[in-house]
């Protein structure tokens, strides 16, 4: 079975990265995937949201979704909120584009079971001897700059990130359960592994937004069932290991400024990580 599989399109971010989404688009065209996987922060609009799905509506492949963070902001949609995007307007446009919104239910392919969640923060990535506290991550500001979730990212029922990273644990841990093969590819938006990251400690002002990078909480719940391959988004950097058994990947496309080059043409072949299963 081939794979196709990115995250951190940010299609409204800048002309340049909607000419990758096209030219992917182009590529699923001509190479024919059996799956597509995007791993969060597509576009933060709901409108810019539609407009990229719509674009692959009529691909005959299956194309799964898992939102991440810019996903469900509100800077754009003021009158929306994280909870209303993430159950009910996110879901909605990936129905009417043919697209299948992984948090919403698992999906068995041949003898592989996907399942999806976007995971949250919870700074349990953090290196051990890091000098905050939790309070000073629930501020999301630090020496000037502010990690801006506090600002965009409006859950009705949730009254921290604990909760939040609780929540989509429980669920990713019911999804998990339903599987009926012994092969399963889970693909979330936050990463779960320290092996990602290079902490320095010589640069706190920098490193403190380590925290929000994701949450360890989740790896031993996909090493007991056994998950095969985790695909995750977020952190802008390639990485591709396999841990304790699990092959664990990121590949996303990033901001035009931390691509090799200037030319989507010639950045859409590092974007997109190509896999046989």
């Amino acid at each position: 079975m081939k794979v196709f599989a990115s995250s951190d399109i940010h299609f409204d971010h800048n002309p340049a990265n909607q000419k990758v989404w096209e030219l992917l688009h182009k590529k699923c065209l001509t190479q024919k995937p059996e799956v597509l996987i995007i791993c969060g922060d597509l576009a933060e609009s709901l409108s810019a949201f539609d407009q990229s799905l719509s674009l692959f509506k009529d691909l005959n492949c299956h194309k799964l979704f898992v939102p991440g963070n810019h996903d469900l902001w509100n800077r754009v949609d003021t009158k929306s909120n994280a909870t209303q995007k993430l159950e009910v307007d996110l879901p909605k446009i990936c129905n009417n584009n043919n697209w299948h919104y992984l948090p919403s239910n698992p999906l068995q392919i041949e003898n592989w079971t996907f399942v999806g969640s976007p995971f949250w923060y919870d700074y349990s990535l953090m290196p051990k001897d890091h000098p905050f506290s939790v309070e000073d991550f629930q501020k999301k500001s630090y020496q000037g700059r502010t990690w801006q979730d506090s600002n965009f990212v409006r859950f009705t029922q949730f009254k921290d990130d604990f909760e939040v990273c609780k929540h989509f644990y429980n669920q990713l841990k019911s999804d998990l359960k339903l599987a009926k093969t012994k092969q399963i590819f889970c693909a979330s938006h936050f990463p779960c592994h320290h092996e990602i990251f290079n902490f320095t400690g010589k640069n706190w002002p920098l490193e403190y937004f380590g925290a929000y990078m994701g949450s360890n909480r989740y790896q031993e719940l996909l090493e007991q069932y056994k998950v095969s391959i985790l695909l995750s988004g977020h952190v802008h950097r390639k990485f591709d290991e396999t841990i304790n058994d699990m092959r664990v990947i990121l590949n996303p496309l990033g901001y035009l400024g931390e691509w090799k080059s200037n030319d989507p043409h010639s950045e859409i072949d590092f974007a997109i990580k190509q896999l046989i299963i």
